[in-house]
């Protein structure tokens, strides 16, 4: 892991490495266990009710919110890359799946003062 954390060189690098290995995760932690990706993903879907990769951005969304509620001078594109997203639109596309608002919407709701969110219903 050193090898690769030495050409990180900043908080967003940082994020999106991270990030790449959550995503990649489900299938490392399946060969460790000697089954497909596939099985591990669906196993995981049995038992948690969502997907692997759903669970990922789960949590991504859930610090997204964090973060665009008590650091409102951040940038919504510093907050997505923050929380692993390399691509404004992926990262507005997600929050809006788990939040069913845009960053900016929920920004201007007042976060979690202010508005709902579809994964706490």
């Amino acid at each position: 892991m050193k090898k690769y954390l030495k050409d990180v060189h900043s908080l967003e690098e940082l994020n999106a490495f991270f990030a790449r290995m959550l995503t990649d995760a489900c299938y490392h932690i399946a060969e460790k266990l000697d089954i497909t990706g596939g099985y591990l993903s669906t196993y995981f879907k049995e038992k948690t009710g969502m997907n692997f990769l759903d669970a990922v951005n789960d949590v991504r969304i859930r610090k997204a919110r964090e973060l665009l509620d008590r650091a409102s001078g951040l940038k919504i594109q510093d907050v997505a890359a923050r929380v692993g997203y390399q691509n404004l639109n992926s990262f507005n596309r997600m929050f809006k799946k788990f939040t069913g608002l845009t960053p900016s919407e929920y920004r201007q709701e007042g976060g979690a003062r202010g508005g709902g969110s579809k994964s706490e219903e």
